[in-house]
C-alpha cells in the first residue's frame, strides 16, 4: 500500500466502518454512528451507545467467528436504517412534488386565517388537535393521506386528512392546537391532492405486522439468510465443483495425503475465483459502486485520523482509499486460511465434505482474525506480505469517492471518536 506521507499510520485505531446506502456506520470503541446523505442534500447522522464486548468475544482464535457474526447484524440493521431514511426522505419529496401551483399562496392565506378562528373556536368551546376535511358525503370506503409542507418541520400538533378515493381536498399540516368547523371553511383555497388507493394483501399485512413485532427476529433470520447464501456459494458451491472434477478425470494422485493436498488447492481456487467473479459483476453494478465509493471514504477518513490531521474534505480526500486493516482483507485471508485448514482433514464423501468445512469454518474465521490483528499490530514484512492480498482486492471493493461522500464520512467519524485518545488504540 502506497502512503502518502510520513505522518500517516503513526497511529492504529480500532474504528472501523462499513459502507452503506448514500452513506456508512463507523464503529468507535463506544459509540456507533450511522450518517447518510438523503436526497435533499442533508446529512442525518444517528449515534448510539455501544455495548462493550464479553465473553467469547474477547478470547483469542474464538472471537473471530463471534466478532463476525456480531458484526454482520450489525452491518444489516445499519443497511436497512440507511434504506430507510432513503426511502423516508424520497415519500417526503414525491408528496411535496404533487402540490399544484399557488400552495404556497394558499398556506399563507390559511396560516392567518386560522389563527382568527382558532380565537373564535376557543370562545364557543370547540376544541380540538387537527383540523378533519372530509368529503361532502360518506362514501364506504376512503383512503387516509397525510400532507407534507415544505416548511420547517412541525413542533406542535398535526394536521391529518381524510380523502375519497380520488380528487378529494384535505389541508396541510399545521402547528396548531384549538379550532372549530369554521376554521375548515375559511381555509380556502384548499391544496388538493389526487389520491390513488392500493391495498396491501392480507397475508402481507400481517407479515409487515408480526415483523414490526419482533424485529429481533427478522434481524437474525436476515443474518442467517445472508451466512446461508454465503455458504452455499463460497463454501458448498466449491466443494461440489471439485468432487465433480475427481470424479470426471478420475485421478488419484500417488498418495492420499497428496490427492487431499492438492484438491484441497483446488478447490480454493475455486472459492477465490467465484469470490473475485462475485465482486466484480456487483461492481458492475450503479449503486454498488456508489457503496465502494462511500467504502473508499470510510478508508481515507480513517488514514486521516490515524495521521493525526484535522479531519477535513481537504485533508481526508489526499490520502489512498485502500487500508491494511479492512473487511475485504479478512474476507480474502478466510479463503487463503480455508486451503490449509481444509487440507488438513482429507477429502471423503460430498456430504461430509460438507459438514466438515461448515463445522471448521469458525476456525478458519478465528485464525483469519488473529492474522489481521497482527498484521494491524506490526509493520515488517512479513506482516505486509499477510496484507497484501486484501490491498490489492481492495481494487475491486473501493472507489475514489466525491467531497460530498467525503463529508458524510467525516461526520460519521466524529461522531465516534473517543474522548480518551488511548481507548480505540488497535
Amino acid at each position: 500500500m502506497s502512503r502518502n506521507s510520513d505522518k500517516t499510520y503513526n497511529k492504529k485505531t480500532s474504528i472501523g466502518g462499513q459502507a452503506l446506502i448514500e452513506g456508512l456506520m463507523m464503529l468507535g470503541p463506544d459509540k456507533k454512528a450511522i450518517a447518510t446523505r438523503r436526497p435533499d442534500g442533508k446529512i442525518v447522522t444517528e449515534v448510539s451507545d455501544r455495548a462493550p464486548s464479553k465473553g467469547l468475544a474477547n478470547i483469542p482464535f474464538l472471537r473471530g467467528s463471534v466478532r463476525l457474526v456480531s458484526q454482520m447484524g450489525v452491518g444489516i440493521t445499519a443497511l436497512m436504517r440507511s434504506a430507510e431514511i432513503q426511502e423516508e426522505a424520497e415519500a417526503k419529496a414525491e408528496l411535496t412534488e404533487q402540490k399544484p401551483e399557488g400552495t404556497e399562496a394558499a398556506d399563507r392565506s390559511l396560516e392567518t386565517e386560522i389563527s382568527d378562528t382558532t380565537s373564535r373556536a376557543v370562545k364557543t368551546g370547540l376544541e380540538t388537535e387537527a383540523i378533519e376535511s372530509t368529503s361532502p358525503e360518506p362514501e364506504p370506503e376512503t383512503a387516509a393521506v397525510e400532507a407534507v409542507s415544505t416548511e420547517p418541520e412541525l413542533e406542535t400538533g398535526e394536521v391529518e386528512a381524510t380523502a375519497k378515493e380520488a380528487g378529494s381536498v384535505i389541508t396541510e399540516n399545521r402547528p396548531i392546537t384549538a379550532t372549530s368547523e369554521a376554521a375548515t371553511k375559511a381555509s380556502q383555497p384548499k391544496t388538493q391532492f389526487f389520491v390513488t388507493k392500493s391495498r396491501p394483501t392480507k397475508s402481507a399485512s400481517r407479515l409487515d405486522n408480526w415483523l414490526e413485532k419482533h424485529p429481533q427476529i427478522a434481524l437474525w433470520g436476515t443474518v442467517a439468510l445472508g451466512l446461508g447464501f454465503s455458504i452455499v456459494l463460497f463454501i458448498l458451491l466449491p466443494s461440489l465443483i471439485t468432487d465433480g472434477l475427481k470424479a470426471l478425470t478420475g485421478w488419484q494422485g500417488n498418495s492420499v495425503r497428496q490427492r487431499d493436498v492438492l484438491l484441497a488447492f483446488v478447490e480454493g481456487a475455486i472459492r477465490i475465483f467465484i469470490f473475485l467473479a462475485y465482486l466484480w459483476f456487483t461492481s458492475r453494478i450503479k449503486e454498488v459502486r456508489r457503496v465502494w465509493m462511500y467504502h473508499g471514504s470510510e478508508h481515507k477518513t480513517i488514514a486521516t485520523y490515524e495521521a493525526g490531521e484535522e479531519l477535513t474534505v481537504e485533508n481526508v480526500r489526499r490520502h489512498s482509499r485502500f487500508h491494511p486493516r479492512c473487511g475485504t482483507s479478512f474476507m480474502f485471508l478466510v479463503m487463503l486460511v480455508s486451503i490449509l485448514v481444509f487440507a488438513l482433514v482429507g477429502r471423503h464423501g460430498a456430504l461430509l465434505n460438507v459438514l466438515l468445512r461448515l463445522a471448521l469454518l469458525p476456525l478458519v474465521a478465528g485464525i483469519s482474525y488473529e492474522l489481521i490483528k497482527l498484521a494491524g499490530r506490526f509493520d515488517n514484512p512479513l506482516t505486509r506480505f499477510i496484507s497484501l492480498p486484501g490491498l490489492a482486492l481492495q481494487r475491486l471493493t473501493t472507489a475514489e469517492p466525491d467531497d460530498s461522500m467525503l463529508e458524510v464520512a467525516i461526520s460519521a467519524m466524529k461522531a465516534v471518536i473517543p474522548a480518551d485518545p488511548t481507548r480505540d488504540n488497535w
